[in-house]
């Protein structure tokens, strides 16, 4: 197929991408900026791009000044109305899909009506979706012709994927590209010295419910009652009427400072100032965006993070970060007092040695995955058989599983 003949849909668990260009933010995550950057390189290479909302506030369609139409189905949960999302697929006309969903439904109606389809998904989007009782047969839409790669954020997901019955043919590790020089020289080791000044903590994304904005500054006021002064600086966009009233009722108004947007000179000098990362996301939050982690751990600020799947997949407790149950604000407070009474901890979280790579090697980026994929040739299949799982497994075994 002529590439002007493509029109590509993505389906993503969230549409992202109309607010944030709509609202000129320069806060955007390293990976949305990739996202947009890609679809819109595409919208000059394909006949249509687009991407789809699976959970939005509201119903839309739009075509972005960028060159791609956003979509939002107005479902609010997740699988919560398969048929909505599979009526708004169709009436796109896709000739390819991007899957980052989950949804046997979806796959299955795409198998019937034999759209190449490419499955991309990282593992907090999965996990839950093997524990419902259909598990098997979403592992049977994954294995189907139609779908004819599944791209998993990081080898260990990968190789997940493959325990859980999907070929590792048809596996591809791929990651998020992290943009590390964003101006951080990073500290060889940290010192916590608090005699003249509040501890600083840094958190930075979404400020909603999900990612445990309201946890942590109950964990600022829970900080105080034990007589740690701590000084929380909240960077991102959302619900900041909400999480500024909160502050008021605790009294914390001025130990909280709220910034929508920030460039990164201003996020590397941030980064470089505070003593403390906290990301306390709750299970609920299909958390992705990893870019934070790597440029944290580049920069050597001890990390305080939930057990959200996305983190503790990537982050080890006690060597590299300090980890606790999200939706537990008392123990976030706990975490972060800890390294506070016990400056060797610190220290050693902060050592350059104990950083880890978060990558776990995935040698596709999500841009790469998918443009491979859409100029299929005999070139491209070459390129995705080298990076599939497969490819890792010494020759006897692989000849064994073929």
């Amino acid at each position: 197929m002529n590439s002007h003949e493509i029109r590509l849909l993505i389906v993503t668990p969230t549409e992202c991408y109309r607010d944030a260009l709509m609202s000129a933010d320069l806060n955007l995550t390293a990976e949305i900026a990739h996202v947009i950057e890609s679809m819109t390189l595409w919208s000059f290479q394909l006949q249509e791009v687009g991407t789809l909302g699976y959970v939005s506030q509201q119903p839309y369609s739009q075509m972005l000044g960028a060159g791609f139409r956003v979509i939002g189905s107005g479902c609010s949960h997740l699988s919560d109305d398969s048929a909505t999302v599979v009526r708004l697929i169709a009436d796109f006309c896709p000739t390819h899909l991007v899957l980052q969903v989950p949804d046997r439904t979806v796959f299955s109606w795409a198998a019937r009506n034999q759209i190449p389809t490419l499955a991309l998904f990282t593992e907090s989007e999965f996990a839950a979706a093997l524990q419902r009782r259909d598990a098997g047969r979403l592992i049977s839409a994954l294995s189907q012709p139609a779908v004819s790669y599944v791209g998993a954020q990081g080898r260990k997901f990968a190789k997940a994927l493959e325990q859980a019955g999907i070929s590792p043919q048809k596996i591809i590790p791929w990651n998020w590209p992290h943009n590390l020089d964003i101006g951080i020289e990073p500290n060889a080791l940290r010192q916590l010295d608090l005699a003249s000044r509040p501890l600083q903590l840094l958190y930075k994304g979404p400020l909603i419910s999900a990612k445990g904005v309201g946890d942590l500054i109950i964990a600022i006021a829970q900080l105080r009652a034990r007589g740690i002064q701590a000084r929380l600086t909240l960077i991102g966009q959302g619900e900041l009427d909400r999480f500024r009233q909160q502050a008021l009722q605790l009294q914390l108004e001025d130990r909280i400072d709220f910034c929508e947007t920030i460039a990164e000179p201003e996020l590397a000098q941030l980064l470089e100032q505070s003593d403390i990362l906290v990301m306390p996301t709750r299970h609920e939050y299909p958390e992705a965006d990893l870019s934070l982690v790597a440029q944290g751990l580049y920069a050597h600020i001890p990390i305080v993070a939930s057990d959200h799947s996305a983190f503790v997949s990537k982050l080890l407790h006690g060597t590299n970060a300090l980890i606790f149950p999200a939706g537990n604000a008392r123990a976030l407070a706990h975490r972060i007092e800890r390294l506070v009474s016990q400056p060797q901890l610190y220290e050693q979280l902060s050592e350059p040695l104990q950083t880890a790579e978060i990558d776990e090697s995935a040698t596709a980026s999500w841009f790469d995955l998918i443009e491979h994929w859409l100029m299929l040739d005999d070139s491209e299949t070459s390129w995705l058989a080298d990076h599939c799982l497969m490819a890792d497994q010494p020759l006897s075994s692989a000849s064994a599983a073929r």
